[in-house]
């Protein structure tokens, strides 16, 4: 009897999940691809335009900063010389290094099209800097 009960149980727990159709799979939606005419390209937004052309202006007088230290075998902090190039950039916007730093990585937040043009542009930069050092090297083991 008990093992009769057993089985009326274990059939009354089983039969629901057996008893439940099978899920039909999703069918997918075709994803329209717009034309090549219709693709939006992102722009840039002004205040991204405006501090691309300080950080242009700021990358270009670090390196040369560097570059001037590194041919006078000076020792440097990289802090020092970030804070003395945006001094020496002529923008009067940011009073030091953090407070650029800052403006940076805030707008970095908002516009993805600045995050990638500074991301190029110090790619960029410091290439150049490593093939001035290079080039300079050379010259000076002739």
């Amino acid at each position: 009897m008990r093992t009769l009960m057993m089985m009326i149980l274990a059939l009354a727990v089983a039969a629901p999940a057996f008893a439940q159709e099978a899920e039909k799979p999703k069918e997918d939606k075709p994803v329209e691809k717009p034309d090549d005419g219709e693709v939006k390209k992102r722009e840039m937004t002004e205040e991204g335009k405006l501090l691309f052309a300080d950080v242009e202006k700021v990358y270009a007088k670090y390196y040369e900063i560097l570059l001037a230290k590194f041919k006078d075998n000076e020792t440097y902090k990289t802090d020092d010389v970030w804070n003395e190039a945006v001094k020496e950039a002529k923008n009067g916007k940011y009073k030091d290094g953090k407070e650029f730093h800052d403006a940076i990585t805030n707008m970095k937040r908002t516009d993805r099209v600045f995050k990638k043009a500074v991301q190029d542009h110090t790619t960029k930069s410091a290439e150049d800097f490593a093939e001035a050092v290079e080039k300079w090297t050379k010259e000076q083991k002739k």
